[in-house]
């Protein structure tokens, strides 16, 4: 009953109520978009300068483009809870050592509901709180005026009890930004696939990544922020979401977007809304996810600095 214990665990469990198909890749919570801005807008935006403090989760390469010197981020999620709640608590930042280099460093830490182990008996054996970890940082590079190129590398583990699954994955990332349109393309979460108690291996969620971002000033004061990215993962399967984002004098901000996730990707499709407010060098945003059963009613809070 063992094995059968660690082979459902990491094709089952591990998915933390992602898309059934992400049964068929390990530690899928490396794909759960740990960004309140971005989450707001269905999580679009590798491309987007809107919030580079979350860096080292997706696209470093955005920071030297970035205002601001410093931009760090704190935030909470409440991932799934009509499904395997998984509570998140999650930080990132990024530093500009000039005007063509930046750095960035990312943690992530949850804790999932509870589940029940038995023997080969059916009798139950005592409870499991799978616990997720997320550690990495990455760097960006600006060149040639209008390009940059960024990496980011991760360690990731989920344990049960004594149960540990691990693996190591980075994301590549080239960025065209010219004015207020931005274009990029990469890898995202290419790393060491982790294998079961049976031998079998399994990959990460890896994927293939487009990205393009355009900011719009349709007023004085005011902006509108388009942001589509597509993902098609190696695994196979396809995903895209697309996202907006408005705001009124960089102080309030309202947005909305789409998830698209098609037979094969990670997570499933679902809707999101998202606010934010920013007074000086401190913000405040939020996110929540809906319109699909599984994974509706997520909600993401942080608190951001920049200066």
């Amino acid at each position: 009953m063992r094995k059968n214990v660690k082979t459902y665990i990491l094709v089952a469990v591990l998915a933390l109520s992602c898309h059934a198909a992400a049964a068929q890749t390990a530690l899928p919570f490396i794909r759960i978009d740990r960004n309140p801005v971005s989450s707001g807008m269905a999580a679009a935006g590798k491309a987007s300068l809107s919030s580079p403090a979350w860096a080292a989760f997706g696209n470093s390469a955005v920071i030297p483009f970035a205002p601001g010197k410093v931009n760090a981020g704190l935030s909470y999620e409440s991932w799934a809870p009509a499904g395997a709640k998984t509570s998140n608590i999650d930080a990132g930042v990024s530093f500009k050592a000039g005007e063509k280099f930046g750095l960035s460093l990312g943690f992530a830490s949850g804790t999932g509901a509870a589940f029940t182990r038995t023997d080969d008996a059916g009798n139950i054996t005592g409870e499991v709180s799978p616990k997720d970890l997320i550690v990495g940082g990455g760097f960006g590079l600006k060149f040639g005026g209008n390009f940059g190129a960024g990496a980011n590398v991760r360690f990731a583990s989920q344990s049960f009890d004594a149960d540990k699954y691990s693996a190591v994955c980075a994301d590549v990332f080239v960025l065209y930004r010219k004015d207020a349109l931005g274009v990029s393309a990469g890898v995202s979460s290419l790393g060491t696939s982790v294998k079961g108690s049976s031998g079998e291996a399994y990959p990460l969620p890896a994927s293939a990544t487009v990205a393009a971002d355009y900011t719009a000033a349709i007023a004085p004061g005011n902006e509108l922020e388009a942001a589509l990215d597509i993902d098609y993962f190696l695994a196979g399967g396809l995903a895209a979401a697309l996202g907006l984002q408005y705001s009124y004098n960089d102080m309030v901000f309202v947005r909305a977007g789409y998830h698209y996730g098609g037979e094969g990707s990670v997570l499933p499709s679902y809707a999101s809304l998202g606010a934010g407010f920013k007074y000086k060098f401190a913000r405040l945003d939020v996110a929540w996810l809906t319109a699909n059963e599984v994974i509706g009613n997520t909600l993401c809070v942080g608190l951001g600095l920049s200066f």
